[in-house]
């Protein structure tokens, strides 16, 4: 994501970017991950 953040330059710090949207989404994610326990229930629940 970093990468493709760079090739497009400031333009895809624009809000109407939809790299903008997966940039912060995909990085919210990873400084707010799931607690364990409750992946491993959605998992059970899904199998």
């Amino acid at each position: 994501m970093d990468l493709a953040m760079r090739i497009v330059g400031a333009r895809s710090l624009f809000q109407k970017s939809p790299l903008q949207c997966y940039y912060r989404d995909v990085h919210a994610g990873l400084h707010n991950p799931p607690m364990d326990d409750t992946v491993l229930m959605q998992l059970g629940a899904r199998v």
